[in-house]
């Protein structure tokens, strides 16, 4: 399986704000990736939204190692955001209207053959896009561990 990841799912993940829903991240996303048994992709863009708040307070190193975090440790790839992203976004912003990062999010997605979308966001949710979108709890109900 490759997932790409939202902005949100790579937050909730990383702060440990929902003990719940970073449990699911790990356990369906995560482990997997680490384990080699499935992939995961993030827009440029999300990268840059995640360290803002970082560069913000002045925590520059902290800003870093995140980023070298996401891709070393945790094996995520970065899906460049070239010309081709940037007219597909254009395109589902266009037919969806969508909000320009969203709609970069969702293309970034979609040019890395991702087979699904992990996001939080619930107007993603409420949109026809052309990518299966899935929220945190939907992969709980796949895990066939879910029950244990």
């Amino acid at each position: 399986m490759r997932f790409a990841l939202d902005t949100n799912i790579l937050i909730y993940f990383l702060e440990g704000s929902d003990p719940d829903v970073q449990s699911i991240l790990e356990d369906a996303i995560f482990a997997p990736v680490a384990r080699g048994e499935a992939t995961a992709v993030v827009a440029t863009l999300s990268i840059a939204e995640l360290l803002v708040p970082l560069f913000r307070s002045g925590a520059v190193d902290d800003a870093r190692q995140v980023r070298r975090d996401l891709e070393d440790a945790l094996g995520i790839e970065c899906v460049p955001l070239d010309g081709a992203v940037a007219e597909l976004a254009a395109q589902i912003r266009g037919a969806a209207r969508l909000r320009l990062p969203d709609a970069i999010v969702v293309a970034s997605a979609i040019a890395a053959e991702a087979d699904a979308l992990v996001t939080n966001d619930q107007s993603l949710a409420a949109v026809a896009l052309p990518i299966p979108i899935v929220r945190p709890a939907e992969l709980r109900a796949q895990d066939p561990r879910a029950d244990r």
